[in-house]
């Protein structure tokens, strides 16, 4: 019986680190190293080791049950390396006290609503771009419009949800032009899981709301980062969930119109605003009506 292989992972180095072969370190593309774990040899310098290619090989370890450590100080080639790495601690959820100690809270924050009304659609999402307590950007973009009767606004990384978007509203395009008609609410949700399931090996790291108004009248739909697709009739994703989604639900009617839609969707980012520091900045709305979608901005 082969006994299971754990695995830690010097972030400051990029190596791996094996306990079991007496703190041998094996650096990332040597032959032997991927001899012993099985996993492909893509990359040939630890120096070109990217976030997206550890996910792969981590999510390959996880399949092939062996433990995974991440940033462990006994690195034996790169101890001063190890060292400062020690602070951002192992690749899990932080905690407050974690973050607070210098965690790795890296993770983007936002508040993101999407709300069906009677007459329409309306997205929003407030404009702050944080990573843990920097604030990169006060004007990031998260809310866009796909077709002119269907929009998406995300949560998460603003490259991933970027080329997510991006993605989507090419292959809505060459389906109406192959097709002859415009791409509905529903296969555009559809399109973006498939997207998102095709990539779970190395995932887009964002949450995304779906909306718009077809033949079938305005809908809404909610995307994990590995595709899941639910239907819904109000939504709220990214770090100020659980502030804005209170406000959503003590004031949402399904004979709600735009103009009170509008008013409940920027109460409830405001509330969250106010007590989540990763969001704030203003708040972007996109309203789809039959008429067709209108961009506004709100600064303060």
């Amino acid at each position: 019986m082969q006994m299971a292989t754990t695995l830690t992972f010097c972030i400051g180095c990029c190596n791996p680190i094996n306990p079991l072969a007496n703190t041998v370190t094996y650096p990332i593309g040597l032959p032997h190293f991927w001899q012993r774990t099985g996993l492909p040899s893509l990359i040939s310098h630890p120096k070109t080791m990217t976030q997206r290619y550890l996910k792969t090989c981590f999510s390959l370890l996880i399949e092939q049950k062996q433990a995974i450590n991440l940033n462990n100080s006994s690195c034996v080639i790169h101890k001063d390396k190890a060292k400062i790495m020690e602070g951002y601690g192992p690749q899990t959820q932080p905690s407050q006290s974690d973050a607070q100690q210098g965690g790795i809270a890296w993770i983007p924050g936002a508040t993101t609503v999407g709300v069906v009304c009677k007459d329409g659609i309306i997205l929003a999402a407030e404009k702050r771009v944080s990573y843990g307590f920097y604030i990169a950007s006060k004007g990031g973009k998260k809310v866009f419009k796909i077709t002119p009767n269907i929009g998406a606004a995300c949560a998460g990384l603003m490259s991933d949800m970027q080329v997510l978007v991006r993605d989507v509203e090419a292959n809505a395009n060459l389906f109406s032009m192959d097709v002859g008609r415009k791409i509905s609410v529903r296969a555009a949700a559809k399109l973006m899981s498939n997207i998102l399931f095709n990539r779970h090996m190395a995932p887009l790291i964002t949450q995304t709301i779906v909306g718009g108004i077809d033949d079938d009248g305005p809908s809404l739909w909610v995307l994990d980062v590995l595709g899941s697709v639910l239907p819904d009739e109000y939504a709220v994703v990214g770090s100020g969930t659980e502030i804005a989604i209170a406000v959503i639900e003590e004031g949402y009617r399904k004979d709600l119109t735009v103009a009170e839609a509008k008013g409940l969707v920027t109460r409830a980012i405001k509330t969250a605003i106010s007590r989540d520091t990763m969001s704030g900045d203003g708040i972007d709305l996109l309203i789809i009506t039959k008429q067709g979608a209108t961009e506004e901005s709100i600064k303060f």
